[in-house]
């Protein structure tokens, strides 16, 4: 039977045995779950998901089916999910372990295996690139809150304690907890009209766009997680007390915490709820913020203690909306409780018309090893939810002219990484512009604007004649040849950190993207931001929208930030490369959505990359340090040996780093320093090939690879333009500008990857773009 049959008999079967537990008594009499465990293995992405989430549908809240689920290691199979290529089916894995701890009945050895599972999804996926996955993760742990409530709430008494500095009692007020568990950082929302809403209600109406505009990209597990627990090369097949107890780190966390081995297991789950908490992707944050503010309000009234039976009301803060979602745009969000008075449940989980919550009984007996709160399932209703399942399943309302993983493909704008390879018709003449470079001086002024805010970093768009210029927290496109503003958005990414990088994804494709990253690990990538060269009368771009966001480091320490996350674009690999503030350089899969290396660079403890280049049409990657080391790295090694040539001429910081002629077995390295020393390395030689000193200290370099050229800028108002070869082609001077103006010290550079441009940025918040001069 095809693989495309199949999907669509998971699907249908998975629609019947939903909250339904006829449907699932007879789908587990009828061997449903074995034949689905066949199909997770499958190379059909569609067809994993849906046996994947047919799983999680049957023996969702059916006790009759965790034991031949356990017997069958179900749970062990969905784990190597965990880090399958496609973030689809990540999310259903995550999904049905969810679904599989929410199980009602347990024994002592089920209760050991809810928890594997929990520490193994906090795990895998905590840092995943995808938001899809990460809001599946936050569903699941809610269920594991809910069934332990008790031991979170005294892991929550102590943080709370310990960040207060005195004791909670149901006398406190509420608000002194404010201070502690805060909302998420990053307030971005999604909003529908309510058009849009309403054509949900018309299935002939909607088509299916992509399965992920909201994802982002990789899985890096967290360093504060055990990696014992989780193996991509197999999992164990039963846990044991001891293989529990070790992943605790010990240490007896206050009133009420069972013992010690597992008071460590639920401060990890609740740090990774801290983490999502603080989410850059918007939807993860809320999601996580309502999960902590339901156990936060349960601490003020309890103070982590023996809670009686109480009525639960939404805390004070506690987002309640629930948004809407339109077909073929992106999948949902998130679902929190609207302030209704509870009724009947809903049919469906994760179309759950969510209310206020209802009665909640919190065991009080601490005593045992395993003890849980014995929640009837009739009154523990989800706090979150999401519409994975039901955005999934817009694939069938489709005419089947396409199969569902190529209208999948081509409808997602990180799907599309190929589709800018068209040639453009101004090549020509940009080919002979590089030409003319030998005798013509790059100084002629094309483009002078100021900036709204100090620019920090500059890129031009690879085709268009656009410029992106970021400050701390905004980007603003210009326009260099109609010197206007084409667009601008605040980046979210809080007062704490700025922006530190930019890259321009899909050049020349119908969705480009433009992708920032910030000095605290963050990437975020926005769609909309670069409006293509139209009429005056044509309509409008939509404003710039949030696609996805990822944590891309983990290991930035926020008091020793200096040069932020450095970021490279290979475009046919759909790979971003990234490095900084850390000791390794992370390559992240945008297609697949998760990290696909992670490559040591050399370096001790204090030396951090400053700058970073790589190049698709090779396996090289360049990096420049803070103490002058120059390495290069070959991705294709195993990381012990993947640092192949290293250069200690420099001695002081290096501020660029580029590869030149890349695919080429005589590749060279031109790399400049604070010191304003730039050098050209040839990969074959143990030195450098040749030394140009510029005569003053440089703030920033750029190199234009296909003109040979390399521009410096230094705190003393000048711009220095050079061949690779050393010699000067000329030199800016801001005080001969424009009626004599003088202006502030340069702070970035950047050339046009095709065009000779040079833009300039200053400390005064211009912005200056230079053309060859035809004087």
């Amino acid at each position: 039977m095809p693989a495309e049959h199949r999907t669509m008999a998971a699907f249908v079967l998975g629609v019947i045995v939903w909250e339904h537990p006829e449907g699932q008594q007879v789908a587990l009499q009828g061997c449903l779950m074995p034949l689905c465990l066949e199909q997770v293995s499958d190379a059909h992405p569609p067809l994993r998901q849906w046996a994947t989430l047919c799983l999680g549908r049957t023996w969702h809240r059916h006790a009759d089916a965790r034991w031949p689920a356990t017997r069958d290691n179900a749970h062990e199979k969905l784990f190597t999910l965990l880090s399958d290529p496609v973030p689809e089916v990540r999310g259903a894995a995550v999904f049905s372990l969810g679904t599989f701890i929410s199980s009602v009945e347990r024994s002592d050895h089920a209760r050991l295996i809810d928890q594997t599972v929990a520490i193994t999804l906090a795990t895998a996926t905590t840092h995943d690139g995808s938001p899809l996955v990460r809001q599946e993760l936050v569903v699941a742990l809610q269920y594991f809150v809910q069934t332990y409530e008790s031991s979170f709430l005294a892991v929550a008494h102590h943080h709370f304690m310990d960040e207060v500095g005195t004791d909670l009692s149901p006398q406190s007020p509420a608000s002194s907890l404010d201070s502690i568990v805060m909302s998420p950082s990053n307030s971005l929302t999604r909003k529908f009209s309510r058009h849009s809403s309403k054509q949900l209600s018309s299935p002939g109406q909607a088509s299916l766009g992509s399965p992920s505009p909201l994802q982002g990209l990789g899985s890096s597990p967290d360093s504060s997680f055990t990696d014992s627990m989780y193996s991509p090369s197999g999992v164990k097949r039963a846990a044991s007390t001891h293989s529990i107890s070790s992943i605790g780190s010990g240490g007896m966390l206050g009133v009420g915490v069972s013992s010690l081995s597992y008071s460590g297991m639920y401060l990890k789950l609740w740090n990774a709820l801290l983490t999502l908490q603080h989410d850059p992707f918007p939807a993860v944050a809320a999601l996580a913020n309502t999960l902590i503010q339901h156990i936060r309000y349960k601490v003020s009234r309890g103070s982590g203690r023996e809670v009686s039976e109480q009525r639960v009301e939404s805390a004070p803060g506690t987002p309640v909306n629930k948004p809407m979602f339109i077909v073929g745009e992106s999948p949902p969000s998130h679902h929190h409780l609207d302030p209704a008075p509870p009724r009947a449940r809903s049919r469906s989980h994760h179309n759950h018309e969510g209310q206020e919550m209802g009665c909640c009984i919190v065991g009080g007996n601490h005593g045992g090893v395993f003890q849980s709160d014995e929640v009837e399932s009739s009154s523990r209703k989800p706090l979150v939810t999401t519409e994975f399942v039901e955005w999934s399943a817009t694939t069938f309302i489709l005419p089947r002219q396409k199969s569902s993983s190529e209208l999948h493909s081509a409808a997602s704008p990180l799907h599309s990484f190929n589709c800018g390879r068209s040639a453009n018709s101004r090549l020509l003449g940009e080919c002979e512009e590089r030409r003319s470079v030998g005798t013509n001086k790059l100084d002629d002024q094309v483009f002078v604007h100021r900036n709204p805010g100090p620019p920090a970093v500059l890129l031009f768009h690879p085709i268009e004649p656009l410029l992106a210029v970021a400050d701390k927290t905004n980007v603003t496109v210009w326009d260099v040849e109609r010197s206007l503003r084409v667009t601008h958005w605040d980046n979210y990414n809080g007062p704490a950190s700025c922006i530190s990088s930019l890259a321009v994804l899909n050049p020349g494709a119908p969705h480009t993207c433009a992708a920032t990253a910030c000095d605290d690990g963050t990437v975020r990538v926005w769609r909309s931001v670069f409006q293509e060269h139209s009429a005056p009368a044509s309509p409008p771009d939509p404003a710039p929208s949030l696609l996805t966001a990822f944590q891309a480091t983990t290991d930035v320490n926020p008091a020793t930030r200096n040069v932020g996350l450095l970021m490279s674009w290979e475009q046919d690999a759909a790979t971003l490369v990234v490095g900084g503030d850390s000791r390794t350089i992370r390559l992240w899969d945008l297609k697949a959505e998760r990290r696909t290396a992670e490559l040591p660079t050399g370096g001790d403890a204090t030396s951090i990359v400053t700058a970073l280049h790589s190049h698709q049409a090779g396996p090289w990657i360049v990096a420049g340090f803070s103490d002058g080391y120059v390495r290069v790295l070959d991705r294709r090694l195993p990381s012990s040996k993947v640092v192949v040539r290293q250069w200690r001429e420099h001695t002081s910081w290096v501020i660029s780093a580029h590869l030149l002629n890349a695919s080429q077995a005589t590749t060279k390295i031109i790399t400049g320093v604070v010191s304003g020393e730039v050098r050209l390395w040839d990969m074959r030689q143990a030195n450098s090939v040749q030394v140009c000193a510029p005569h003053h200290e440089m703030t920033a370099m750029a190199m234009h690879a296909n003109a040979h050229l390399f521009a410096t800028g230094s705190v003393e108002q000048v711009i220095g333009v050079h061949h690779a070869s050393g010699s000067c082609v000329n030199t800016i001077k801001y005080h001969e500008g424009f009626m004599g103006t003088r202006i502030a010290p340069v702070s970035c550079l950047a050339f046009h990857p095709r065009r000779v441009l040079l833009a300039a940025g200053t400390t005064d918040t211009y912005i200056t773009v230079y053309g060859l001069s035809h004087r």
